[in-house]
């Protein structure tokens, strides 16, 4: 029996139906049927995407530097609860750009049939992990020690849940104080 990754974006191809429809059934059985499925690598796709990203002779080189920044991603909690393509998008439009090319969101978006808005908060929650602030020659030269680098200690939507709590902190002493000086 042969071991095969595939999305249910290839099944979806094949049989010409909606992937969340798809989605939905693949769900029900998995569930019905009490199936345990394991989550697929993101890297595994970054090469298939990379040739139809129009990068040419670097196709190859954005696939490899995406599939590193997913191994980042998932050091730094982004890849935990996220669907392979989402990861795998966002990691092929920073890597692509590493190299020089002008990709775009909406363009990576619909290759991995994912909205722009995912593509956007996952670009969102990398721009403040440690790798993010790496030139390219910094990335390439560090290669296959991206283990090395610090770790962020808590998830993003952990991180995001206490800057929204500190917010409304401040928010609130602010009405506070207001209120008092209107007194």
């Amino acid at each position: 029996r042969a071991n095969l990754d595939y999305l249910l974006i290839d099944f979806a191809d094949v049989i010409e139906e909606p992937v969340k429809k798809i989605g939905k059934v693949f769900t029900t059985l998995t569930d019905e049927l009490s199936i345990d499925v394991p989550n697929i690598d993101p890297s595994l796709f970054c090469e298939r995407y990379a040739h139809k990203l129009n990068v040419g002779s670097d196709a190859h080189k954005v696939a490899v530097g995406a599939s590193r920044l997913i191994k980042a991603m998932n050091r730094d909690w982004i890849a935990t609860g996220r669907r392979p393509q989402g990861l795998s998008g966002a990691a092929l439009l920073i890597a692509a750009r590493f190299y020089g090319h002008q990709v775009s969101a909406e363009t990576v978006a619909a290759l991995v049939r994912m909205s722009g808005s995912t593509i956007q908060k996952r670009l969102s929650e990398w721009k403040v992990t440690p790798i993010a602030r790496l030139t390219r020659d910094e990335f390439e030269k560090l290669g296959a020690q991206i283990e090395d680098l610090p770790v962020r200690t808590v998830p993003p939507a952990f991180l995001r849940n206490c800057l929204q709590k500190e917010k409304a902190a401040a928010n609130a002493l602010k009405d506070a104080e207001a209120r008092r000086q209107i007194k």
